[in-house]
């Protein structure tokens, strides 16, 4: 690789670069969450983070750094909680839900779900509910009618709502999608990977699963495949600060802008993460023997970021760790060559530097990068195949 500064070149290795950005993991702070055992999932629901473990145990917290331990008296654990019509609506792995419009004081209401419920979503004026084969939806929490159910209990994992569309996933590539939550029909997503978690942010769905599989669709019905570089079982999903994060069963964690080309990164998260969710600007994990942490949106280190792209091709996207800014264009030969410029708020160009294969990474410290707003050309020989502005936060 050249690298120019000004007037005068000067050549480096690649794997260096590269080894440097292999030992930069991200900031987590590690939070006193008040319970040894595990958690199994975090949301983040109308301005507080709620955390479900075993017990059951239920967590609430407004900044995830103090939290305030319910036991509710239940013989089964919570998984999920939604809020709406001014109510929190929390289920698991029974036949129970509970309701409150406080996420203090809980009453408890049933519903016909032989083996619970794996999540919840509230939109449209509705709560639903997916579990192991069946759909529900209520209109108040208290009362619910089943709108799917599969005689060879068929589990689903997730649901999330969008675009007016539900969209829930489950086990063997199982995708349905509902315009109303009522009549669902199943969607062909080609795979038979467990699709373990689902959202929708940014005009599109992101499903994560076995064997570091994605899935995203725009419109819940097509469904493509996306390469996430990892081999991890990715449990969680969540999108925050202009970009979607999943993480692994063995901490893997892995990133993109726009859901369609995605970053592996070494997350520097403690073992056994579970669940992660975002909320008054923090990322927060939990997971095994209590494990809360949390990350600064900015922790990553690009603030906002903006792309385009040549007709027919994905846009390029930048991630940055500590000082290291990773570019990746959506290429699958090793072999080819790509150009980037970096030019300041007021044009100037900075920093300049050819890369081969489908990732670069430049050392802002190095180059002189310091925080602020700028634009990265991306070419291919004399061709632009693509642009983004973003600003660098740290």
């Amino acid at each position: 690789m050249t690298r120019t500064f000004g007037r005068r070149r000067f050549a480096a290795v690649l794997v260096l670069t590269c080894s440097v950005l292999a030992h930069a993991q991200l900031p987590w702070a590690v939070k006193n969450s008040g319970v040894t055992g595990p958690l199994f999932s975090v949301s983040f629901c109308n301005n507080r983070f709620i955390a479900f473990g075993n017990g059951p145990t239920l967590l609430i917290s407004p900044d995830a750094t103090t939290w305030t331990i319910t036991n509710p008296s239940l013989s089964f654990n919570l998984k999920c909680i939604a809020y709406g019509n001014g109510v929190f609506v929390a289920a698991g792995w029974g036949d129970t839900v509970l309701m409150s419009a406080n996420a203090a004081t809980w009453t408890k209401h049933k519903i016909n779900a032989r083996y619970g419920i794996a999540d919840l979503t509230y939109a449209q004026g509705q709560f639903v509910a997916a579990g192991p084969g069946c759909v529900l939806t209520s209109p108040d929490g208290m009362s619910w009618t089943t709108r799917f159910s599969d005689t060879t209990e068929l589990a689903f994992n997730a649901i999330a709502f969008g675009n007016g569309v539900f969209v829930a996933t489950g086990d063997q590539g199982t995708i349905y999608s509902s315009s109303g939550g009522v009549a669902w029909t199943k969607r062909a997503s080609g795979i038979l990977d467990r699709l373990l978690s689902v959202t929708y942010a940014d005009s599109i769905f992101v499903a994560v699963g076995e064997s570091g599989r994605v899935m995203t669709s725009v419109d819940g019905t097509t469904w493509a495949p996306r390469l996430s570089l990892s081999g991890d079982e990715l449990l969680s999903v969540t999108y925050g600060n202009g970009r979607f994060v999943a993480i692994g069963q063995f901490t893997d964690l892995v990133t993109s802008v726009h859901g369609l080309s995605w970053n592996y990164n070494l997350s520097g998260l403690p073992p056994f993460p579970a669940s992660i969710a975002y909320g008054n600007g923090i990322f927060v994990v939990v997971g095994g023997q209590g494990m809360v942490v949390t990350l600064a949106q900015d922790a990553l280190g690009i603030g906002r970021q903006e792309a385009t792209k040549q007709a027919g091709s994905q846009a390029p996207q930048i991630v940055c760790f500590k000082s290291n800014i990773v570019v990746t264009v959506p290429r699958a030969s090793d072999s080819y060559v790509f150009d980037i410029e970096i030019c300041n708020s007021l044009g100037r160009r900075i920093f300049s530097v050819t890369f081969a294969g489908s990732r670069g990474v430049v050392d802002a410290a190095r180059a002189g990068i310091r925080p602020g707003m700028y634009c990265m050309s991306i070419k291919d020989g004399n061709r632009e195949i693509g642009s983004l502005r973003f600003v660098l936060t740290r």
